[in-house]
């Protein structure tokens, strides 16, 4: 009988056939090497066709004939086949397991309990639910469940019409998703330097979505049990993408100003991983979120919001997520720019009305 084998590089595995003297054909299963490649092991061993890897987090064969995790960048991964569903298919196998009290809802206590009960998962479990860490808000409000206001946390109905929305939010779990199953195959070597050197220096990035990739890439390095600052996915990624996708319905000074607000705001938060503390301001959301938000209006203004025509202007206004905007660090960071903004018309009419009369006292 044939017999798969999973392997840490997912190398899909395949059998080959082995001609025993004594008769009769029997299929051997096939191990990797260090180099990758496939084969043949003795057919009357089958303890022998456990994946066998030199690296931190091998893989090497039991007493049992299982495979059996281990090394420092395991931490309780079970590598499986089923380390290569996808983000949606793990949330709904495992939905009944992660519902703790068993309501049919998910809430961030219960995605934080998941992670830290203990239990062994998969590379795509741990993935997924670092994935749903926090978002308990943004879910349960997918899809009415329930009458008023939802908080009881999300529900399959909830994750479903997440998934189907089709304005681009399930492309951005799915990124994450994928982010995070990387981090989990990566050496431990990786890990060790980047805490090691303490917050990356990434201002060869700026101008570019990978900027926020790989702000969200360090610190998940640098701290392997803690969540990132959602600023960096949820909201430096996520409206890079949102204008830049939509920039073609700009104007030509509106696509000048996202090109010049993005390297602006990247600019600025480069600046301060520069600082000492910035490791420290990292491991505070609310406080990190404070931070970014406070650097939004200088780079809005700089960057030329007041050369825009108005119909572009107020599509600027209106790409932001309301639930972005409905919080004090928004609404304090929309009113700044709103200010000053009006200012600088202000000030700009008043040159042009001084300029007229100026022509006809000369006339």
């Amino acid at each position: 009988m044939a017999e798969a084998i999973g392997n840490r590089n997912n190398v899909p595995t395949r059998t080959v056939t082995v001609r025993p003297s004594t008769g009769g054909e029997r299929k051997a299963p096939a191990t990797t090497e260090n180099s990758g490649r496939l084969t043949a092991t003795n057919a009357n061993d089958r303890k022998s066709a456990a994946p066998v890897n030199q690296g931190p987090g091998r893989l090497t064969a039991s007493n049992s004939g299982a495979p059996k995790a281990e090394g420092p960048n395991v931490d309780r991964v079970t590598l499986s086949r089923e380390s290569q569903e996808g983000l949606w298919d793990t949330a709904n196998r495992r939905f009944d397991n992660w519902d703790a009290d068993h309501n049919g809802q998910i809430t961030n206590q219960e995605v934080q309990g998941a992670l830290r009960n203990g239990s062994p998962l998969t590379t795509s479990e741990r993935a997924t639910l670092e994935t749903l860490r926090n978002r308990q808000d943004e879910l349960q409000a997918a899809h009415n469940d329930h009458w008023g206001l939802e908080s009881g946390g999300f529900t399959r109905n909830d994750l479903q019409a997440y998934r189907n929305a089709g304005d681009g939010e399930a492309a951005r779990l799915e990124e994450q998703f994928n982010i995070e199953r990387g981090l989990a195959t990566e050496d431990q070597s990786v890990r060790d330097r980047a805490t090691a050197n303490g917050p990356a220096d990434l201002s060869g990035e700026i101008g570019t979505r990978d900027y926020y990739i790989d702000r969200y890439r360090d610190f998940r390095r640098r701290n392997p049990n803690e969540a990132a600052p959602d600023y960096y996915l949820n909201y430096g990624l996520k409206y890079f993408d949102r204008f830049h996708r939509t920039s073609g319905n700009f104007g030509p000074e509106a696509q000048q100003w996202i090109e010049r607000t993005g390297v602006s705001l990247q600019t600025a938060m480069e600046g301060r991983r520069g600082q000492a503390d910035y490791a420290n301001l990292e491991r505070n959301a609310d406080e990190f979120r404070s931070f970014a938000y406070g650097t939004h209006a200088d780079a809005y203004v700089n960057s030329g919001l007041h050369s825009t025509n108005s119909v572009d202007r107020w599509n600027i206004f209106m790409t932001p997520d309301g639930s972005d905007l409905r919080t004090w660090d928004g609404v304090g960071q929309a009113i700044e720019t709103g200010t000053r903004v009006l200012l600088q018309d202000q000030g700009e009419a008043y040159l042009a009305n001084a300029e007229y009369g100026g022509m006809n006292m000369v006339l």
